[in-house]
This record gives C-alpha cells, sequence and structure tokens, in this order.
C-alpha cells in the first residue's frame, strides 16, 4: 500500500511500512490489548494521510507544490565568502599581518552581506568546498581555514 501525507508542511507519499508498534498492557473490561500498531508519516509524525490504492487500483500521488520563499527574504550566497578578498592572514613579527587567503584569512563582518553574517551566526560554522567558515561571539569577524 501507498499512502499520502496530508500535512500541509509534508504531502510526501509513502509507503505501508512506515508503521509504529507501540506495546502496551491495555485493559478495558472483558478486553487486554498488549500490543497495536498504526501508520504514520515517517517524514513529520502525521496521523493525517490518505490511501493511494482504491479498490486494488493505485491513485496518482498529488504533486507537492514547490517551496516559494517569500520576496523578502534575503537568500545566504556562498560566493560572498568563497570570492571574498581576505585582507588579514596571520600576524608578523613587525605587528602588521599578512596578506589572508581561503586557506588562512580573516576579516570584519561588515564587508560581507548581511545575509552571510546572519546565516554564519545561525550555523556558527559553515563547511563549504573543503574551507570552513566562522563567525566570533561578538560578531564582528569573519574567519577562514582549511577543513581538515
Amino acid at each position: 500500500m501507498r499512502f499520502q501525507c496530508l500535512n500541509v508542511d509534508c504531502g510526501r507519499p509513502f509507503g505501508w511500512t512506515a508503521k509504529k508498534i507501540v506495546t502496551q498492557k491495555i485493559t478495558d473490561d472483558a478486553l487486554e490489548i498488549t500490543s497495536y500498531e498504526y501508520v504514520v508519516c515517517p517524514y513529520c509524525g502525521s496521523f493525517d494521510f490518505e490511501e493511494l490504492h482504491v479498490n486494488g487500483k493505485p491513485v496518482e500521488v498529488k504533486a507537492v507544490p514547490p517551496v516559494q520563499m517569500p520576496a523578502s527574504v534575503a537568500m545566504f550566497d556562498p560566493a560572498d565568502l568563497m570570492s571574498h578578498q581576505w585582507k588579514k592572514g596571520k600576524r608578523q613579527a613587525n605587528g602588521y599581518y599578512e596578506l589572508g587567503n581561503l586557506a588562512y584569512g580573516w576579516d570584519f563582518a561588515n564587508k560581507f552581506k548581511p545575509e552571510t553574517v546572519r546565516e554564519l551566526s545561525i550555523q556558527g560554522t559553515l563547511e563549504i568546498g573543503g574551507y570552513e567558515f566562522n563567525i566570533d561571539q561578538s560578531q564582528k569577524f569573519v574567519r577562514t581555514k582549511k577543513a581538515k
């Protein structure tokens, strides 16, 4: 059997194997139940679904509408980090800094797009193309280094 989740946030199709088996002793007047099973959506855990086979004939799966982000939400662009000209590198003995690069560098957070700074704040450390990017606690410095 196939099912279609009816939860508005999910809507995915799934197979009959998505069962949860509960073993619990339930006593009711003359009936004693020791275990029972029920079907739930394996993606969201919803009980709201419909069967995709009616009278032995398969029913077409409902198309899941594409997710559209509101225009007001700006998306994070990894190119902002990957193509950035890192200004600072390791500190030299004379007090100046070497020129930074993707393998090791840092720069001020105000040199990046606000979406990039927000994504780094949320994620903590981002790994993109073999490099790690992070932001310090004060949200002033963005750092890069080669991933291990």
